[in-house]
């Protein structure tokens, strides 16, 4: 098998699953069918021509119920032949370093090089999980720095060496040999404390829904600024829905956009409540939209959206979202044929602005 193509000229676009259930935890045929609906949309993916699948990790259902990333991506991996696998991401501070590195290095080697290691901490609202697992919630970020330097270690020597931040480690021997590089393999979720280490360790960078523009403007510069001359890679995260009309598609994802705004009204980190009425198409509806990182609307609305998000993010890799708490099924299913057939055509040829904007592009 040969490895996935990664560094292309095109913009890439993958399916992200955060697998939310709008449903009680006691309701595990809820829980269950999300992972069918979740592995369905996955093997679709690759035949509509998407580049790759990305799931996030979350334990104790908080957030959504994804507690093993590497598991789910090894069952897809085995029914599939050229869709990239990401995590997005593994919540790194969880594992020990060395863990980790072998639990990826096993799936690289098995999926022929397909792994994309999206690696972070899981942000700071998810402290019930650290209290849970027993790890001092304070140093996170320097064990998620320690597992970055492990895993690309791992991959590209025969031996790690680390004098790490949290740990040590001599003459470990990671077992089977990846397939991949680890730069080329591992990302970071952005933040304050990741974006110039990732530039400075040529790793790629990776923005969540919940970074605004302000502070996505801020962690470029300091990406850009830890890259140096080199290149690098970002990617971004965006719920984009399209159907044929606004209101078909304002309409059916009403819902979901109910469930984030109301996550987001409670959230810690959240810029104060969201406040809407529930009417559709207003101007601060469309003001909800922004904050949520939300696109939805017809094929060229949605189009135009994603033109933007990629020259915003300077993005290489959108992750797509259409599958979220409150979603069916069949309606995220749609939007992906739709995505496929009639938006991401005409926004692969566009780069993102480490190569000129995507506004000059179009000129």
């Amino acid at each position: 098998m040969e490895p996935a193509a990664s560094g292309s000229e095109m913009t890439d676009f993958s399916l992200f699953f955060n697998l939310d259930v709008a449903a009680a935890l006691d309701d595990h045929e809820a829980t269950a069918r999300t992972y069918r609906e979740a592995e369905e949309q996955s093997l679709l993916a690759e035949r509509q021509g998407f580049d790759g699948v990305w799931f996030a990790e979350h334990h104790f259902a908080s957030f959504g119920r994804s507690p093993a990333p590497l598991v789910l991506l090894s069952r897809i991996g085995a029914q599939t032949t050229t869709l990239r696998l990401g995590t997005a991401i593994a919540e790194a501070p969880h594992y020990h370093p060395l863990r980790l590195a072998e639990e990826a290095a096993l799936l690289d080697h098995l999926t022929g090089g397909r792994l994309q290691l999206g690696i972070g901490t899981g942000g700071t609202s998810k402290r019930i999980e650290y209290d849970l697992f027993g790890y001092d919630f304070d140093l996170r970020n320097a064990r998620a720095r320690d597992a970055a330097r492990t895993v690309v270690a791992a991959f590209d020597h025969e031996t790690v060496d680390l004098d790490g931040e949290t740990y040590s480690v001599t003459d470990a021997r990671i077992v089977p040999r990846p397939v991949r590089g680890g730069a080329e393999t591992v990302w970071l979720a952005a933040s304050d404390e990741t974006a110039r280490f990732a530039g400075e360790n040529d790793l790629g960078l990776l923005f969540g829904r919940a970074v605004g523009p302000a502070r996505r403007v801020e962690l470029l510069e300091q990406y850009r600024a830890g890259l140096g001359e080199r290149p690098g890679r970002r990617a971004g995260l965006i719920f984009a829905f399209p159907a044929q009309t606004d209101e078909q598609a304002w309409e059916i994802t009403r819902p979901v956009v109910e469930h984030y705004a109301a996550l987001q009204s409670k959230a810690v980190q959240s810029a104060g409540p969201v406040e809407w009425d529930g009417r559709l198409g207003t101007n601060e509806y469309f003001e909800v939209l922004e904050r949520l990182t939300f696109t939805v609307g017809s094929v060229e609305r949605v189009t135009e959206r994603l033109a933007r998000f990629i020259d915003d993010n300077e993005a290489d890799e959108v992750l797509v979202q259409t599958y979220a708490g409150a979603s069916r099924h069949e309606d995220a299913a749609a939007a992906n044929d739709l995505l496929a057939r009639e938006v991401l055509p005409s926004l692969r040829g566009l780069r993102s602005a480490t190569t000129g904007s995507v506004a000059e592009q179009r000129r």
